[in-house]
């Protein structure tokens, strides 16, 4: 699970391939790979701009990565904007559309920030609320410390061990 505006576009390619690797899917969907053989769903649920898979109560494990709701409303509005104006993802910082892109900002923000904040906090309780009582079954990540050169590495450790936690216990059923 990823709260909206987690920058999943921003993953360096390494990282990118790590996550086809392991068959980690789009939103509600796997890749390549039948329902019960996915590693991985990504999904902003509950965020509106979000959904679970339809086979959602066999999904055992999670892990989620949260983005600085700092970084992660702005970066937001970035993709919506570049939707909205029909542009190429990431483009809405470039020379030719970022004036546009910062005049719009402070009028979606002044009507958007309290609801996104509010869908953030119930995307955060949603995933603790989730896996209640069953902790070890669940796993954060900060966006930030992930992609960071320096403890992204640390970070790919933890994920891959948690991932080989959660098959052994499959292989073990």
């Amino acid at each position: 699970a990823a709260g909206a505006g987690a920058g999943e576009e921003q993953l360096s390619n390494e990282q990118q391939e790590m996550v086809v690797e392991l068959g980690i899917s789009g939103e509600s969907g796997g890749i390549g790979r039948g329902q019960g053989d996915v590693v991985a769903v990504r999904t902003q649920f509950p965020h509106t701009s979000g959904k679970l898979a339809s086979w959602d109560d066999d999904i055992q494990r999670a892990f989620v990565i949260l983005r600085n709701p700092l970084h992660a409303i702005p970066i937001l509005f970035d993709r919506l904007y570049e939707m909205r104006s029909h542009l190429p993802t990431g483009s809405a910082n470039l020379p030719e559309h970022a004036q546009a892109a910062r005049d719009a900002w402070p009028k979606w923000r002044d009507n958007q920030l309290e609801s996104q904040i509010l869908l953030y906090r119930r995307f955060v309780s949603f995933w603790m609320e989730k896996y209640l009582g069953h902790e070890s079954s669940r796993i954060y990540f900060a966006y930030e410390r992930f992609v960071d050169e320096d403890t992204g590495p640390q970070e790919a450790v933890r994920l891959a061990k948690f991932l080989e936690e959660g098959i052994r216990a499959s292989a073990a059923e």
